[in-house]
């Protein structure tokens, strides 16, 4: 009974939130994508998680839609400076580094609006699939459940990265992490080099090897990170100065390394937008929340 009441009032009360968002004088709204498909050619990809892809229709839906309502799509080094300035902001974010990420290009230009992409070095120089995408490919060549495929992903993901990986070859061999279309293939050093030397690009941190990094210790977890700005730094030309964490994770520790190596802002996965104007404390940069498309 509770649980129906719960259900029953939960539309009046998501109208709610959207009708006082839409009546204060400042918002950031930080949209997370991660990889994409061209629908106007192709289904969506049947060798990686559905789940992770979106079609390249629907990002250009929404963000055709929230600057319809107003919003202004920000370059991803006027984060901090747009929180708690009257207006409605916009920053677009994708996660990983997949090589069809190189199809929203042509859409950031038609519309005008800068990206921030989150890469995983690692994942570009080896030319390894990410490793989702490798067990759920796998196991629905073998017929599993996705019942059964989603609880084998929350075993894995509860490993560091070095033990998850070396469990993946073990399980699936290691011709099984060697990508098998655009759909689970990340760019190449030479792709994200070119990608990232567009004026509407920023390449960020998203740790070497797409680690969890409170399964790490300290050390670890800033090796990760380090790591990782050295390498894009290699490839781009420059370190970034925006950093995502792999699967939102974060706890106080990480984000004091975040701190110490001088990341300007550092975003979760949590799915909200931005609100000020008295009602909520000042969102920390080291929290930045971000909603990902329905």
């Amino acid at each position: 009974m509770k649980h129906k009441l719960i259900q029953s009032l939960r539309p009046s009360f998501e109208g709610l939130k959207q009708s006082l968002a839409n009546r204060w004088p400042w918002q950031l709204r930080v949209l997370l994508y991660h990889g994409l498909y061209d629908d106007t050619c192709s289904c969506p990809p049947s060798t990686a998680d559905p789940s992770v892809f979106q079609p390249l229709s629907k990002l250009r839906s929404e963000l055709t839609a929230l600057k319809a309502q107003g919003y202004t799509f920000i370059r991803p080094e006027e984060t901090l400076s747009v929180m708690g300035k009257r207006g409605k902001y916009a920053l677009l974010t994708f996660d990983d580094g997949y090589a069809n990420n190189l199809l929203a290009l042509p859409t950031l230009r038609e519309l005008h609006v800068p990206a921030v992409f989150f890469v995983c070095p690692w994942h570009i120089e080896n030319q390894k699939a990410f490793w989702w995408d490798v067990v759920f490919r796998e196991l629905i060549a073998r017929q599993v459940s996705s019942h059964d495929i989603g609880r084998r992903r929350r075993e894995m993901k509860k490993l560091p990265w070095h033990i998850l990986l070396a469990e993946l070859d073990r399980e699936f061999g290691i011709e099984a992490s060697m990508p098998v279309s655009l759909a689970d293939r990340p760019m190449t050093v030479n792709e994200l080099a070119t990608f990232a030397a567009d004026p509407l690009v920023t390449i960020g941190n998203h740790t070497q090897h797409h680690a969890i990094l409170p399964l790490l210790d300290e050390e670890g977890a800033q090796r990760e990170l380090q790591t990782c700005q050295d390498s894009i730094a290699a490839m781009c030309g420059y370190r970034p100065s925006m950093l995502a964490y792999p699967n939102g994770s974060v706890n106080g520790a990480v984000a004091e390394i975040s701190r110490s190596l001088g990341f300007k802002a550092a975003f979760t996965t949590v799915a909200r937008p931005i609100l000020s104007f008295g009602v909520v404390s000042p969102c920390d940069s080291r929290l930045i929340p971000r909603l990902q498309p329905a």
